[in-house]
C-alpha cells in the first residue's frame, strides 16, 4: 500500500467517524483534563438546546445542577486517576432553565490529556419511574386506609393514618380532617404534621373562613385551594398563619348526599401543590366518606337491634301484667268460689262434692302452670331485686346441684340483667336436657365496663351454639347489646359458655 493510499484510507476513516460523532442520538464528547469540553456532537444541543459554541466556552461544570456539583467533581477527579465512568447521572442545564438528566460512560487518555466520554438522555425514564413509584406509594397508601375501613376499627385512629397517609403521600408540610359544624365552625377531628413542623392539634372547633382550604369548600362543596392566612380571631386561617402555613388544598368528604367535612393539606411554603393532588384528595376523602357511611350504618343497625330487643322485653313485660291482674286474679277468685260451693253441698250430695274436689285440683293445677308461664316471660323478682333476687329462685327449680359463684350486689341496667336472666335460664335448661350433668357452677361479675356471665357443667359436652334456636337467639341479644358469647364444649369434657355484656 502507498503512502497517498495509507492517506486516504485514513481520511475515509475519519469521514466515516465523523459521520457517526454528528448522526448519533447518544451525547458524545471530548474534554480536557482543565474541565472544558473540546468538541462535542450535535446531540448536545438538540438534548440541551445550547449551541456548540456555548457548550466549548464555559467549564462544563458550570452547566450541572447546582445539588449535582459536588458528586460531578469527585466524579471526575476519580477520572483523572484513571478510573472510568459507568452509569454516572447528574442534571445538566437546558437553555430554558430546567434540567435534563444524562447517564455517562468514559475513558481516559491520559497521554493526550483527554477524557472521551458518551451520555445518554434519561430523563424522560426518570419521570416515568418516578411516576411509578408515586403511583405504587399512592396505591400502598389507598390499600392501608382500605384495610383500616374495612376492619371497622375507631374512627379517630381512622382519621389520623388517612392525615399521616396523605401528607406525607404529597409531601406536605401538615395534613388533617375537618368535621363541619353549626354556624360556619370547623371540629379538627385528626391532624398529622412532618417531622420540625408545627402541630395543628385535634379537637380545636375553629371558623371556617374563605381565606382557607377548608372555608371554601365548607362554602361550593368542590375542591379548592387556599392561601396566605391572616384570618379573624379563633378562626381556623389564623391558626394555620399564627403555625407559619401559607398555602392549602382540600377536597369534601360527602356523606349521605352531604358535605360531612374536608379532607386537607398545607405547606409552610407559598408554592402550590401539584395538578394531581386534587385527584388523590378526592380519592382518601372517598375512603372516610365510606368508612363514615359504615359506622353510621353500624351505629343505625345496633340502634335498630336494641329497640328489637327492648320491645320484646316490654311485650314479655304486657303479658306478664296481664296474666298477672287478668287471668290469673280471674281463676283465683273461681276457686275460691268452687271452695264455697263445695262446703255448701258437703252435707247433702257428695257425688257433686266429689266433682268440686277434682275441679279445685284442676284449677290449682292450671294457677301453678300459668304463674310459672308468667314467671318465665318476665320474672318479679328480677325487676324488683335484680340478679341477687332472682337467680337462687332460678336454680332451685333446675334438677341437679347449681352452684351460684358470684353476683354482683349492684344493679345493672335492665337489659343486660334481663339478658344474663335468660342466658342463664336457657342454659340450665339445656344442661337439663342434653348434658346429662350431675352439677353446675354460674357466676355474674363485673369487669369495668362490662359484666362477664360464666356457666359450666360436668356432663358429656358436644354442645353446639349454632345449632338450635334457645342459645343461638340469647347470642342474638347479647350481641345486640354490643356483647359476645362462647362455648367450650369438647366431647366428654362438660360445656362452658362464657358471655361479655358492655354495662354503659
Amino acid at each position: 500500500m502507498t503512502q497517498a493510499d495509507a492517506l486516504a484510507q485514513a481520511a475515509r476513516a475519519r469521514d466515516e467517524l465523523e459521520r457517526f460523532f454528528a448522526l448519533s442520538r447518544d451525547l458524545l464528547c471530548v474534554a480536557d483534563f482543565n474541565g472544558f469540553f473540546t468538541r462535542v456532537n450535535p446531540a448536545f444541543g438538540r438534548a440541551l438546546g445550547h449551541s456548540s459554541e456555548e457548550l466549548l466556552r464555559e467549564p462544563f461544570m458550570s452547566f450541572v445542577h447546582p445539588d449535582d456539583r459536588e458528586a460531578t467533581l469527585a466524579e471526575f477527579t476519580s477520572i483523572l486517576q484513571g478510573e472510568e465512568a459507568h452509569a454516572f447521572e447528574n442534571r445538566y442545564r437546558n437553555s430554558d432553565g430546567s434540567y435534563r438528566w444524562l447517564q455517562w460512560a468514559s475513558a481516559t487518555d491520559r497521554d493526550a490529556g483527554l477524557i472521551y466520554a458518551v451520555a445518554r438522555d434519561v430523563t424522560d425514564a426518570k419521570h416515568a419511574a418516578a411516576k411509578l413509584e408515586a403511583l405504587l406509594a399512592e396505591q400502598g397508601a389507598l390499600r392501608r386506609v382500605a384495610t383500616l375501613v374495612a376492619r371497622e376499627g375507631d374512627p379517630a385512629e381512622l382519621f389520623a393514618v388517612v392525615a399521616a397517609e396523605l401528607g406525607r403521600l404529597l409531601g406536605a408540610d401538615a395534613a388533617g380532617i375537618l368535621r363541619y359544624e353549626s354556624d360556619e365552625q370547623g371540629l379538627i377531628v385528626g391532624a398529622w404534621s412532618r417531622a420540625g413542623a408545627p402541630p395543628v392539634e385535634p379537637g380545636s372547633i375553629l371558623k371556617v373562613d374563605r381565606e382557607t382550604a377548608s372555608g371554601r369548600v365548607y362554602r361550593t362543596g368542590q375542591p379548592e385551594t387556599g392561601g396566605p392566612f391572616r384570618g379573624t380571631a379563633d378562626s381556623l386561617a389564623q391558626r394555620l398563619g399564627q403555625l407559619g402555613y401559607r398555602s392549602s388544598l382540600a377536597a369534601p368528604i360527602r356523606v349521605a348526599g352531604s358535605v360531612w367535612g374536608a379532607l386537607g393539606v398545607a405547606t409552610l411554603g407559598a408554592e402550590e401543590f401539584p395538578g394531581h393532588s386534587t385527584g388523590r384528595l378526592e380519592s382518601f376523602a372517598e375512603l372516610v366518606a365510606q368508612a363514615l357511611a359504615n359506622a353510621d350504618a353500624r351505629e343505625q343497625l345496633a340502634a335498630s337491634r336494641n329497640r328489637v330487643v327492648q320491645a320484646s322485653d316490654d311485650e314479655r313485660r304486657r303479658l306478664e301484667r296481664n296474666l298477672h291482674d287478668g287471668a290469673q286474679q280471674r281463676l283465683v277468685t273461681l276457686s275460691l268460689t268452687l271452695r264455697r260451693a263445695r262446703l255448701l253441698l258437703a252435707a247433702e250430695r257428695e257425688d257433686v262434692c266429689g266433682l268440686l274436689d277434682t275441679a279445685c285440683d284442676d284449677l290449682e293445677a292450671a294457677l301453678r302452670d300459668l304463674r310459672e308461664l308468667a314467671q318465665g316471660l318476665h320474672p318479679a323478682v328480677l325487676s324488683d331485686l335484680g340478679l341477687s333476687g332472682a337467680l337462687p329462685g332460678l336454680t332451685q327449680r333446675a334438677p341437679f346441684p347449681v352452684e351460684i359463684v358470684c353476683v354482683p350486689a349492684e344493679r345493672l341496667p335492665e337489659s343486660v340483667e334481663v339478658a344474663i336472666y335468660y342466658l342463664l335460664a336457657e342454659a340450665l335448661t339445656n344442661t337439663a336436657k342434653h348434658a346429662k350433668a350431675s352439677s353446675v357452677m354460674l357466676g355474674v361479675s363485673c369487669d369495668g365496663d362490662e359484666a362477664v356471665v360464666e356457666v359450666s357443667d360436668d356432663g358429656i359436652g358436644g354442645a353446639d351454639l349454632t345449632l338450635g334456636s334457645g342459645l343461638h337467639g340469647l347470642a342474638d341479644r347479647i350481641s345486640a347489646l354490643g356483647g359476645q358469647i362462647g362455648i367450650e364444649s369438647a366431647p366428654g369434657r362438660g360445656t362452658s359458655i362464657r358471655a361479655t355484656i358492655p354495662v354503659a
